[in-house]
C-alpha cells in the first residue's frame, strides 16, 4: 500500500509554500516536481535538503555538470538510436515557427531533467546507508508492496500515487509524470509529437541496447556526484530527527524507497527522452537509418 501523497500548494504550510516558490524560481519552471511535493510530507527534511540543493544550483560548476549529462545523452542518441518512422515523419509537417517553439520547450525539459537526474542520484548516494538501515530495522516495511514489487510495478508507482486515475492518462502525461505529477505543461498544441515520443520510448525500453546505454548514463552521473561543489550531507541521526516529527513518520520507509529507488531511476530515462526529442527535430532525423 502507498501512503504518501504529494503536498500541493493548497495544503502546504507557509514555509513549504515559500520553498515551492524558490523551487520554481531556481529551476525556471511553473510547477513543483513530485519528488519535492512528496518530500514535503517531511517538512523539516525538505527544508534541510532544499537549502543544500539551492546552494548548488546557484553555482556555475553545478550547471556545467548538468550540461555534461544532457550532452552525453544527445551524443549517444545521435550515434545509435533509430528514429521511429512515425516520429521522424512529424518534423517535416511542422512549420518553422512550430519547430522553433518545440525546440525551446525541449531545451527547457532537457535542462530540468538533467538537473534532477544529478540531484536525485546525489540524494540516493547521500542516504544509501540510511535507507538500508531503515529497511532492516522496519521489518513491516520489508513486507510492504513497494519494497517487494516487480520492476514493472515500481515503474508505475509514481502514476498510481501521484495521479488518481492512471489508466486514463495520455501517453504524454504518463511519460512526464515523474517530472510534472498532476501539473500539466503547455504542450497540448504539439500533442501528436509528444505522443509519438512517448510511444517510441515505450518500445525503446524493451531493447537491451537502450538499457545498456542508460546504465552507462547512470554511471556517468554517479561519477559526477563527487564533483558537486557543495555535496549533500546528512547523518542517520539528522535524518531521523528531521523526519520523526512528521505525522507521516511511520511511513519513513516509503520515503526512502522514493528517494533511493524510484526517482533516481526515472530522470536518466527522461534525459534520454529529451535527447530523442532533440534528435527528432533535427534536419537529418527523417532520413536517419542507423539501427539500435
Amino acid at each position: 500500500m502507498r501512503f504518501l501523497k504529494p503536498v500541493e500548494d493548497a495544503q502546504a504550510s507557509p514555509q513549504i509554500k515559500a520553498t515551492y516558490q524558490k523551487i520554481r524560481k531556481q529551476l525556471g519552471i511553473t510547477f513543483v516536481p513530485p519528488i519535492f511535493q512528496l518530500m514535503a510530507n517531511y517538512e523539516d527534511y525538505l527544508l534541510h535538503l532544499w537549502s543544500q540543493i539551492e546552494t548548488n544550483l546557484e553555482t556555475t560548476e553545478f550547471s556545467q555538470l548538468s550540461k555534461r549529462i544532457s550532452q552525453h545523452a544527445e551524443a549517444v542518441t545521435n550515434h545509435w538510436i533509430s528514429i521511429d518512422p512515425e516520429l521522424a515523419g512529424l518534423a517535416p509537417t511542422l512549420t518553422p515557427k512550430e519547430i522553433k517553439d518545440l525546440k525551446k520547450t525541449v531545451a527547457g525539459l532537457t535542462a530540468i531533467n538533467a538537473t534532477l537526474a544529478l540531484v536525485t542520484i546525489a540524494i540516493r548516494e547521500n542516504i544509501k546507508g540510511i535507507a538500508l538501515g531503515i529497511l532492516k530495522l522496519d521489518k513491516q516495511a520489508a513486507k510492504n508492496s513497494y519494497t517487494t514489487e516487480t520492476s514493472e510495478e515500481k515503474t508505475a508507482y509514481d502514476l498510481m500515487s501521484i495521479r488518481e486515475k492512471s489508466s486514463n492518462l495520455s501517453p504524454t502525461s504518463q511519460l512526464l509524470a515523474p517530472l510534472t505529477g498532476n501539473q500539466s505543461l503547455a504542450i497540448s498544441r504539439y500533442s501528436q509529437f509528444f505522443t509519438a515520443v512517448a510511444k517510441f520510448m515505450d518500445k525503446l525500453l524493451k531493447t537491451e541496447t537502450y538499457l545498456t546505454r542508460r546504465v552507462a548514463l547512470e554511471e556517468l552521473i554517479l561519477n559526477l556526484v563527487p564533483q558537486i561543489p557543495r555535496p549533500f550531507s546528512i547523518t542517520y541521526k539528522e535524518f531521523m530527527e528531521l523526519t520523526q516529527k512528521s505525522p507521516q513518520a511511520k511511513h519513513i520507509a516509503e520515503l526512502t524507497f522514493l528517494l533511493h529507488d524510484l526517482f533516481p531511476a526515472k530522470f536518466p530515462h527522461l534525459v534520454f527522452t529529451c535527447a530523442i526529442m532533440t534528435h527528432a527535430l533535427s534536419p537529418s532525423s527523417s532520413i536517419l537509418s542507423k539501427k539500435a
